[in-house]
């Protein structure tokens, strides 16, 4: 993961504390508040509108302070909150020390957002967190004041003088909470930005509003998306929606899919969502694609997960598929089977026939022993049959040996065999692709 923003599946985790916090119930001393609250709820002498309106609050919590502060500040009544009486709120809602129960008051003064009282609901929170503790209010706060006045929310974070990480943090979120409401402002509010960095991230925002609102809309928006990286994130984001309505309907989905790029990050989403439940399941899933290149990369990803627990399954696993994915599940198992003992995996390699999947079990092989022993990394290399394999792996190789020993490096370069191409592609700083998040932000990873 990347460190610097917050990805708009952060939103999740915020309103997962919520929801969780309003079915929790807090253990209580025997004459706390909340016991003599839910005591009432059944004790005599109550009409029967009392006793209506006491279970009423018993089942929004069994903490009585909880229904205190909504009874306080009206919340329920149909009457706005001032901006000053969100910012009293706001204030006591954030002072709670109880993570759950403060994250439950914070997300409910957020139904009461207006327009004129959003921008003093920021400003407490900004005058009011801090650090890590951000990542748990500002999420929900930027998604509801791009429902409720995403205009004003934008002109806010561009004021000068104003925190640059914090604008960076909420504009996508603040985006995707305007495209669950209004997809054409978003559309038209993300096309008028012409120098917004990593702006095609955005189009993520867009999409995950889309699909939290209309999971149609969102599949068709992504399919115009002209990159075809562009409609694989696009197909990734929608699927994570699709798993929350069930697991099985979300590979039925993918499946269904027939966009090689959006199906191949469906695909890939869901097998990941299965194989953390249940990988036999995952490999069963993604075994029926094995001569679908869009599927490499959850078929990969199920290999490596299995050879995390179990690098014998794995490779039985590898040894099962029939179709061009089959050096994809040995590069994968071989990889994870490295870390954990090189030794094993070497002597499985070395044994290996010779071919394509030996082939995809050696680059592996010698990623992965690259930065701690290059001289074996290279000869690993060198014994691998197909010579574009062997040349991207060396190149690979070439780059860890450079970062751990400059000078071997340099002395082994003029003899490496590699073009000046090659060589130049080693001096090139790496770098990885999208991840799953805007810039900068976090990220799904493998």
């Amino acid at each position: 993961m990347k460190p610097a923003l917050l990805h708009v599946s952060w939103l999740a985790v915020a309103a997962g504390a919520y929801y969780a916090g309003s079915a929790l119930q807090k253990p209580d001393a025997t004459n706390s508040a909340s016991n003599r609250s839910l005591n009432v709820a059944t004790g005599p002498g109550l009409t029967a509108a009392e006793r209506a309106g006491t279970v009423k609050t018993s089942a929004i919590s069994r903490d009585a302070s909880i229904a205190d502060f909504l009874s306080r500040y009206e919340l329920g009544s149909g009457k706005s909150l001032t901006a000053e009486k969100m910012r009293q709120a706001m204030s006591e809602a954030l002072r709670e020390t109880d993570p759950v129960k403060s994250t439950m008051l914070f997300a409910r003064l957020l139904e009461e957002m207006t327009p004129e009282n959003a921008a003093e609901s920021m400003a407490t929170l900004r005058e009011s967190i801090s650090g890590f503790e951000m990542m748990r209010y500002m999420p929900l706060l930027a998604y509801q004041w791009g429902t409720v006045d995403s205009k004003t929310a934008f002109a806010e974070l561009d004021k000068p003088g104003g925190d640059g990480r914090m604008a960076m943090m909420s504009k996508p979120i603040i985006l995707a909470g305007l495209a669950s409401k209004d997809p054409a402002a978003a559309q038209a509010w993300l096309a008028e930005q012409k120098d917004l960095p990593g702006k095609e991230f955005y189009t993520q925002s867009i999409i995950n509003g889309l699909a939290k609102s209309d999971l149609n809309a969102a599949v068709d928006y992504a399919a115009k998306q002209e990159k075809a990286e562009d409609r694989t994130r696009s197909a990734q984001t929608i699927a994570e929606e699709k798993i929350k309505g069930g697991i099985d309907g979300a590979a039925a989905w993918a499946s269904s899919l027939t966009d090689p790029d959006m199906k191949k990050g469906a695909m890939q989403t869901v097998a990941n969502q299965l194989a953390r439940t249940d990988v036999n399941k995952a490999a069963a899933y993604v075994k029926q694609y094995a001569n679908d290149e869009w599927a490499s990369g959850a078929i990969g990803d199920v290999a490596q997960r299995m050879a995390r627990s179990n690098p014998q399954d794995a490779l039985k696993f590898a040894e099962g598929l029939s179709g061009s994915n089959q050096p994809v599940a040995y590069r994968e198992s071989i990889q994870a089977w490295t870390r954990d003992d090189s030794e094993a995996a070497s002597k499985y390699v070395n044994a290996m026939p010779v071919g394509a999947n030996r082939d995809a079990s050696a680059s592996a092989l010698a990623n992965s022993i690259a930065r701690d022993d290059p001289a074996s990394a290279i000869a690993w290399t060198d014994s691998i049959a197909d010579p574009k394999v062997r040349e991207s792996t060396l190149i690979d190789v070439a780059r860890d040996y450079r970062r751990s020993d400059p000078d071997g490096y340099a002395a082994w370069l003029p003899g490496s065999g590699l073009s000046a191409e090659a060589q130049q592609q080693v001096n090139e700083r790496g770098g990885g692709g999208w991840r799953g998040g805007p810039p900068g932000g976090f990220g799904r990873g493998r």
